[in-house]
């Protein structure tokens, strides 16, 4: 088994609610339910893509490619960075 890391969620930073308040002032954070705090691999890299903000850029939207974590395996990371200049 792969080991991991709790860290703090990026998408609200640790505050455990929705940073737009898009339902409610009271809605709890998609991506660590609430929980203030998400599971991560070690190594790990920052997001290539939000910039570890756990956010699609130009949205307000979870990041798709790390989940809205802001964190990614190295692994994963070269695979979005070739996928990304295959389109270039």
């Amino acid at each position: 088994m792969a080991e991991t890391k709790t860290i703090k969620c990026a998408f609200c930073q640790g505050t455990g609610k929705d940073p737009f308040e898009l339902l409610s002032k009271m809605a709890t954070c998609q991506v660590c339910g609430g929980e203030r705090k998400v599971t991560v691999p070690v190594p790990h890299v920052t997001c290539p893509v939000c910039g570890g903000s756990g956010i699609q850029p130009h949205t307000r939207l979870v990041c798709r490619t790390c989940g809205g974590k802001g964190i990614i395996s190295p692994e994963r990371r070269k695979e979005v960075l070739e996928r990304k200049y295959e389109f270039n």
